[in-house]
């Protein structure tokens, strides 16, 4: 996961539309709190959150890639996420879904851009609490009680809480956050363990070109061959650049 850097300002339609979509949700809400609790009543999501303009904002601020996994993605491919779910929330797989934070439907600071597979088939209708009895159930509810065990990759830089050895994301010092996030995005399954080694293997080709280089500095084609190298490993720990979070440690120990 890598550091999102929301902009203050954003599109005039999601704050328009979005707000006024808000409003109509709250007063709806209060009209009859039991109906939507129980579920007998819902909130048909506009799609203000994933019009154009805001979903290029969002992708130009994720560097085309899931906030998440960090896989690189066309923009058709990449979904508008909720970090606090909207239409319906649980604390954990095996638990009885509950009303979602509707009144954050519309919200900037609550909106990220994310793969298919950690929003849909990963996280879900997941949002775990440090004590989900302060869980807010509606807008008249404080989120400030909140303790949220899911990384906000907008809030906090991230990296605070999960890094790599190798391939493997862990949690430093086996914080709750990290240990959570890369549970329930199930940061080390199959498919991405194997993107991720063949990026290390990547890197690890252009590491022995430039320790070729090294030991033979008067062989001006392997030199050429080295520049591309370093030109290489420099551009893959850019935030804009596939694992960029897992190059980085991975590069840690290496002068280029």
């Amino acid at each position: 996961m890598i550091h999102i850097r929301r902009p203050f300002e954003y599109p005039a339609s999601l704050k328009r539309w979005g707000e006024q979509q808000t409003r109509i949700d709250c007063d709806a809400y209060d009209a009859c709190p039991g109906d939507y609790q129980s579920g007998a009543k819902t909130f048909p999501p506009k799609k203000y959150y994933s019009a154009k303009a805001v979903k290029a904002l969002l992708v130009e601020i994720h560097y085309s890639k899931c906030c998440y996994c960090e896989k690189k993605f066309t923009p058709s491919n990449l979904h508008v996420e909720h970090y606090r779910p909207k239409s319906r929330v649980r604390q954990t797989l095996d638990q009885k879904e509950t009303l979602g934070y509707y009144w954050l439907a519309y919200r900037w600071d609550n909106l990220l851009l994310s793969c298919h597979d950690c929003n849909n088939l990963c996280k879900g209708t997941r949002f775990p609490l440090a004590n989900p009895k302060k869980r807010a159930r509606s807008h008249n509810d404080p989120l400030g009680e909140e303790h949220p065990l899911f990384i906000d990759p907008s809030g906090k830089n991230p990296r605070k809480h999960i890094r790599f050895d190798g391939d493997i994301p862990w949690a430093p010092r086996r914080n709750r956050q990290g240990l959570m996030t890369i549970d329930v995005l199930r940061l080390r399954r199959t498919e991405l363990t194997e993107d991720r080694l063949k990026m290390i293997d990547n890197i690890n080709v252009r590491l022995a070109l430039v320790a070729g280089a090294e030991k033979n500095p008067d062989d001006h084609e392997l030199q050429a061959a080295a520049m591309k190298a370093r030109q290489f490993l420099k551009a893959a720990k850019r935030q804009d650049a596939e694992f960029s979070s897992m190059v980085t440690d991975y590069l840690a120990g290496f002068r280029f």
